[in-house]
């Protein structure tokens, strides 16, 4: 059911992204190297670990409706008259489910050195390499405004004319760039008070980075050219997607004559790309 809400009443239909078939796929390879020499004990190694996220949710794919009572002064007036001031409707073009890739490299070296028969101290570093993350169909795009112009990065061939300023990113990255920059160390010690066998004081420092879902991808597979969505308000005057209506309050609403604003009406379809 249309999602729909009321103003100061409880909505009613579907919620956005509904209904939402989400899977993530977490593939793993870690491995290590230990050697012993004296009072040092080294160890070197590294993990792979290898996401896929696959996911089917568009916004409000059934459309959604706000009823404010901007047109009578009472939001359940107006929904009984069938008159909304708000309208949204998404759309996915070439398939609803995406699938996110991106890929985390870590190799590490570390040596835990008992400096003293009463002081060990825990010397590493580590270095978190993640992918940019990209869509297996190349099905997302990447938005640059400036002050003069825009830019539209469009993975591999995805330009179109009917984009203005669509630049082919060459990548599935959509343009974004590889962060070689987090490194990550670790140091630690472990002391024994004055030689105690019973009271050891210990301490440690780290910087940790991980890979969130979002990545840097958040909404990029719902950009132009590849999404759309259509916004329609009506609060005495209207606009929606790539055109405009006016009307004046006090004015009757015409239902039923394609000057969105009533419930009849429904939602506007957009041309894919």
């Amino acid at each position: 059911m249309t999602s729909t809400g009321v103003t100061a009443y409880w909505s009613l239909g579907d919620r956005g992204y509904s209904p939402f078939q989400g899977g993530t796929n977490v593939f793993t390879i870690n491995d290590s190297f230990d050697m012993i020499r004296g009072k040092h004990d080294i160890k070197v190694g590294g993990g792979i670990r290898i996401n896929e996220m696959n996911v089917r949710a568009v916004g409000f794919q059934d459309g959604y409706w706000v009823v404010s009572g901007a047109w009578t002064g009472s939001p359940m007036a107006d929904m009984l008259l069938g008159l909304a001031s708000l309208r949204i409707h998404d759309q996915n073009f070439d398939g609803d489910i995406t699938g996110r890739r991106w890929k985390l490299f870590r190799p590490f070296v570390q040596d835990d050195w008992r400096a003293t028969k009463d002081l060990t101290l825990n010397l590493g570093l580590a270095w978190a390499m993640v992918t940019p993350t990209s869509e297996s169909d190349d099905r997302m795009a990447d938005f640059i405004p400036s002050a003069t112009s825009y830019q539209w990065l469009i993975p591999g061939s995805g330009c179109t004319s009917a984009l203005q300023g669509c630049t082919s990113a060459g990548s599935g990255a959509a343009g974004i760039q590889m962060d070689w920059t987090a490194l990550e160390p670790r140091l630690g010690a472990a002391w024994k008070v004055f030689g105690s066998d019973k009271t050891v004081v210990r301490g440690g420092y780290a910087i940790y980075h991980d890979s969130a879902w979002s990545m840097g991808a958040q909404g990029l597979w719902q950009n132009p050219p590849f999404a759309a969505e259509s916004f329609g308000e009506q609060f005495g005057g209207c606009t929606y997607a790539y055109a405009a209506c006016t009307l004046s309050y006090g004015q009757t609403p015409n239902i039923g004559t394609g000057a969105l604003v009533g419930f009849s009406d429904g939602f506007p379809i957009i041309s894919p790309r």
